[in-house]
């Protein structure tokens, strides 16, 4: 296995600019490190590995490793590690292992109003929903009562590499009168 290889194109330029990489202060980087390429931004050259946009590694972006962004690592945006993941490529889906349904509003009830609520919510290495949203709106306190029902759910967490890891999900409420 060999390193990727990095291509001076200017051994001297007239307009010197360090190397960067957005990460935590705490990160000492050697001054001699190859990391970076000033000219990133406008050339947009291809990866040295099996990303795109300039990076190293399996990523997208500027960054090192397999993460989004200008970061390294497996996260996204900035910094380092982390992040929440998508189903697919080695990350399993959540199982919901306590889901009550969600109530009727008195509203919609009267009207006699039935449709589907759509939520993006981040199921934690917990199981726990958090950060949850309304995709697609139903109206008449519907999405209220949608939002405090998934708040009470509890999952089997997703799994990668055998460790629970956060996933951003889809979850569709159902509101039908039988």
């Amino acid at each position: 296995m060999t390193p990727p290889t990095i291509v001076v194109r200017n051994e001297q330029p007239k307009l010197a600019a360090e190397p960067t990489i957005v990460a935590p202060p705490a990160l000492k980087v050697a001054p001699a490190s190859p990391i970076g390429n000033p000219l990133s931004a406008i050339l947009q050259p291809p990866s040295n590995e099996t990303g795109s946009g300039g990076g190293i590694g399996s990523g997208r972006g500027g960054g090192i490793g397999s993460g989004e962004g200008p970061g390294f690592g497996p996260g996204h945006g900035g910094g380092f590690g982390g992040g929440v993941y998508r189903v697919g490529g080695g990350v399993s889906a959540p199982r919901a292992i306590y889901d009550p349904d969600p109530e009727y509003s008195e509203e919609a009830r009267k009207a006699k109003f039935q449709g589907t609520v759509l939520l993006w919510v981040v199921v934690g290495a917990d199981g726990r929903p958090r950060d949850i949203h309304v995709q697609r709106s139903l109206g008449m306190g519907l999405d209220e009562k949608a939002l405090e029902a998934v708040q009470q759910w509890k999952f089997a967490p997703s799994m990668k590499d055998a460790h629970p890891v956060p996933v951003r999900v889809n979850i569709e409420v159902n509101f039908r009168l039988y």
